[in-house]
């Protein structure tokens, strides 16, 4: 983690009281929407601060300044999981934190990323060539345990949620209310958005995918200043983020004419792959995981 004792910094101040810390692709989306629907908790602007991982030289107390005092407030950034040290400081700033971890099949999820990614912003590699890769994202980005053992041995157990996307398509409804239970706000509230996929972007791909890419990089890196934060604002300000807004809309296609075909061969390799971490990470935490049964 670069400038750790800046984050630390400027990370005191805030008062929060949840982070969703992992993992992409995995019902993250949903889940978040339903927590923002609670009038109980407040979430922070924008969803996904990245403030752990892209520091831009602002108080973390910034993203939450529009939250009730009293309110339950947190935030989702679902890279965080992939950096031990940031465990670290989050455990010095907040020590009574609770964590959100939202899981999938690991296999199912590397293909979800990809196809994601190969929709979006153009990947132009088979998926074959992918897993032939070494150090590669998709793949190394399923090995939970050994990603999260180092993050949540800051943590102990009761204050960390694991919530598996197989099991938000067979029950919401419970899944939800045991949330709500481990925040502490009332269960018994029901969100709009319990039982739909409020996941849009997973159901589109675009007609240029390299436009919607440069895009996505030059927002990360105007950010990562501040002289391009302000222009951002101005940008905002003036309204012509709704005109960049509706040029990327156009830019839409349907799912339909972008389907991508993972062989049984591709899946069953990938389901080898992950066998031993999958192991590890249901003794460590005593997990049930849907996909090992």
């Amino acid at each position: 983690m670069k400038n750790r004792e800046e984050i630390i910094q400027h990370g005191r101040g805030a008062n929060i009281d949840f982070i969703g810390i992992g993992v992409p692709r995995a019902g993250t989306t949903w889940l978040a929407q339903c927590l923002l629907e609670h009038p109980e908790i407040c979430f922070s602007e924008p969803k996904e601060t990245n403030f752990f991982n892209r520091y831009a030289g602002y108080s973390y107390a910034h993203h939450f300044k529009h939250c009730p005092v009293k309110s339950v407030k947190g935030e989702f950034t679902p890279l965080y999981y992939l950096d031990e040290s940031i465990g670290q400081v989050i455990v010095e700033l907040f020590p009574k934190i609770k964590l959100i971890v939202c899981l999938r099949d690991p296999a199912e999820r590397a293909i979800s990323h990809y196809v994601y990614d190969k929709n979006r912003f153009g990947n132009r590699r088979s998926f074959q060539e992918v897993m032939d890769e070494k150090n590669n994202f998709y793949i190394d980005s399923g090995f939970y345990y050994k990603h999260l053992k180092k993050f949540l041995d800051n943590f102990s157990r009761d204050q960390v949620f694991f919530v598996f996307q197989e099991e938000i398509k067979q029950n919401p409804k419970k899944i939800v209310v045991d949330l709500f239970s481990f925040l502490g706000v009332d269960k018994s509230f029901s969100p709009p958005s319990l039982g739909k996929d409020i996941n849009l972007t997973s159901k589109s791909s675009y007609f240029f995918p390299s436009l919607n890419r440069r895009a996505k990089l030059a927002k990360v890196r105007l950010q990562s200043f501040r002289l391009g934060r302000f222009f951002l604002k101005v940008i905002k300000f003036l309204g012509l983020h709704f005109i960049w807004r509706k040029l990327l809309d156009l830019n839409y296609q349907s799912k339909q004419n972008s389907s991508i075909e993972i062989t049984d061969e591709e899946r069953n390799k990938l389901r080898k792959i992950y066998k031993s971490d999958s192991r590890e990470l249901s003794r460590a935490y005593n997990l049930s995981l849907p996909w090992s049964h």
